[in-house]
């Protein structure tokens, strides 16, 4: 097989491919875990789909002391683990196609 040997080009997959490569696949590893820890917690009985706050330290309702993060509500959160399946069904699509591709190129996911 032809080697590309140009050192821009070599330097670009150092600096610029691999890391990024490395940091999508942590995030992948992480969101894989939160969903495993979703489901076998029972999260999405837990937190209802509605507009009300939850009391983490940074809920604004006078229920604890405010921290300075935004307040999320049970919206949030479950919007996030959905989003998470649809963006696991893109990278899954294709017999993992996408997940292979990354994870080829990652050298150090940064869990």
């Amino acid at each position: 097989m032809p080697t590309i040997d140009n050192p821009s080009v070599a330097t670009f997959c150092n600096t610029g491919v691999r890391p990024v490569a490395n940091g999508l696949a942590g995030a992948v590893l992480r969101a894989q875990s939160f969903m495993a820890q979703w489901n076998a917690k029972g999260m999405a009985k837990l937190i209802p789909n509605t507009a009300d706050s939850i009391d983490d330290g940074a809920a604004l309702d006078g229920s604890s002391p405010p921290d300075g993060r935004t307040p999320i509500t049970g919206e949030d959160v479950n919007g996030l683990a959905a989003g998470i399946v649809q963006i696991m069904e893109v990278l899954e699509a294709n017999n993992n196609a996408l997940l292979n591709n990354l994870f080829k190129i990652a050298t150090n996911p940064n869990i």
